[in-house]
């Protein structure tokens, strides 16, 4: 077997291998990981940078909250001023804000100024490792490289001549002796030695000191952020307490301390509970008794309908302005005070008054609160409560009907009543004339007139009476009427119904 194929089986043995096969590059390993290192210092630079930015950022925010609740309260007045109400709560909102933007500010001071510093200097150190390690790292791979170099020609020098010392005859030159190449290269061999001994104990000093290294880094950013940790989560001790704090004041907030205070400052605004509710018949207004808003006569009448030919019960009344207003049956205030029928008298015509145990009559007229051009006139059936009762409007409506009562001559002419609920039907006093108020209090009775004479009315002459001659105007033996009025009467046939 020749030398070189000796040579080469020795090879794959790094330890007996005169140029061995490094398994890989220890200083470019070590490098990776102080970058590593450096990398992840430079992370907890950023974040705790970023982290300071945020709060300073908060303290801003705190500002803008701030505002929301700096300004006085709008009708803050309605609110106790005293310390325990919502006014006070309010204030310490405003204080505990602005604390809270305070320690915002100390936080980001807190984070830059204590624990910035510790990170920058941990990491200066990690950088000035990689520097020192690049360098003896390179100044003994570059020894043991050239080393390497200088044994690789002596063995490449020793293999060439020891293939020529069978094949070449003649003498031999001393250099190119194989034994003394054989010696070169194991001179040259024992400096490689040295040299990758050498590179191999400074890298395995670096190797076993990067555990007290890193050691120390781990021991610095733990540290670092205990100390993060007392920084900000003091910071958000604070914000706990300073929340705690608003949320005790309000919870602690009687429920009747506010309501209470303003009663007691509002007293003379507030409804006094023991006050007597106001009544409608105790108040007073200006014209309330006047004599034209008085009725003359009011109370049930029952009218026949248009369509079912039944009588329903409506409220009535007759006013001295000449008009027989149809109210609904309870004539309660709290419905429509507007009337649902409307006829005025003196425009309307009044049948034959009611026959002895009779209660009904008839009035023909048009509703004035419609279109009087698109309505016609129309006869009203109505019955009274009784015969005596039945006159009574009768008499009255008669009149307005005939031209005997006016607007103008009504009141000084007629009964006027007092309005009654309880009674169907009100007559006999007339409403008193306005005098000028001597006090405020002294409203007195005024005499009323005598009632209004409806013997006459009721008592109808016979049916077989002389007629008057057809050029004179006489009344109407039963109506009291004109032939006017009774021609009239016939062109509607109010006449023979009883």
């Amino acid at each position: 077997m020749s030398a070189a194929v000796q040579i080469a089986a020795v090879a794959e043995d790094p330890l007996t291998s005169p140029i061995p096969q490094e398994k890989g590059d220890v200083a470019a390993l070590l490098l990776e990981r102080l970058d590593a290192w450096k990398h992840a210092c430079g992370y907890l630079e950023e974040y705790v940078e970023a982290t300071a930015n945020l709060h300073k950022s908060l303290s801003r925010d705190y500002d803008k909250v701030l505002k929301t609740v700096n300004e006085p309260l709008r009708e803050g007045h309605h609110f106790a001023q005293a310390n325990g109400g919502v006014a006070s709560f309010f204030e310490n909102i405003r204080a505990n804000t602005q604390a809270l933007a305070n320690t915002q500010l100390e936080t980001e001071k807190a984070l830059r100024g204590q624990l910035l510093p510790t990170l920058n200097r941990l990491h200066s150190e990690i950088k000035n490792k990689h520097k020192e390690l690049t360098s003896g790292a390179a100044k003994g791979a570059k020894a043991v490289e050239r080393a390497r170099g200088l044994t690789q020609k002596q063995l490449e020098h020793l293999g060439t001549n020891t293939a020529n010392f069978d094949s070449v005859g003649g003498k031999i030159e001393p250099v190119q002796d194989p034994y003394i190449i054989q010696r070169a290269v194991q001179h040259h061999l024992h400096k490689q030695v040295l040299e990758e001994n050498a590179h191999k104990k400074d890298l395995l000093d670096v190797q076993n000191n990067f555990l007290v290294f890193e050691k120390h880094v781990l021991e610095t950013l733990r540290g670092a952020f205990s100390q993060f940790f007392q920084i900000a989560g003091g910071q958000t001790d604070k914000n706990k307490q300073f929340y705690a704090d608003v949320n005790a004041n309000f919870q602690n907030i009687p429920d009747e301390f506010e309501w209470t205070n303003f009663t007691v400052r509002s007293a003379e605004i507030l409804i006094d509970p023991t006050t007597p509710n106001r009544s409608l018949d105790a108040i007073k207004f200006p014209n309330q008794n006047h004599r034209s808003s008085q009725p003359l006569i009011n109370g049930l009448l029952s009218r026949k309908g248009k369509i079912m030919k039944s009588y329903d019960s409506y409220h009535y009344a007759v006013t001295p302005a000449g008009y027989l207003h149809e109210f609904s049956k309870n004539n309660d205030f709290k419905e429509n005070p507007e009337p649902e029928l409307s006829l005025y008298l003196s425009e309307c015509v009044i049948g034959a008054p009611p026959a002895a145990g009779e209660a009904k009559f008839i009035v023909a007229g048009k509703d004035a609160n419609k279109n009087q051009h698109l309505t016609g006139k129309h006869e009203f059936s109505f019955k009274a409560g009784g015969h005596d009762e039945a006159m009574k409007w009768y008499s009255i409506i008669e009149q307005f009907t005939t031209g005997k009562l006016t607007r103008q001559n009504s009141i000084a002419s007629t009964k006027s009543p007092v309005s009654d609920p309880t009674s169907p039907v009100i007559v006999g006093e007339t409403i008193p004339e306005e005098k000028p108020a001597v006090a405020k209090a002294a409203v007195e009775e005024k005499p009323t007139a005598p009632p209004i004479d409806t013997k006459a009315a009721a008592k109808p002459e016979a049916s077989g009476s002389t007629s008057a001659p057809a050029s004179a105007k006489v009344k109407s033996p039963t109506t009291g009427t004109s032939e006017k009025g009774e021609k009239s009467h016939k062109k509607f046939g109010l006449f023979g119904r009883g």
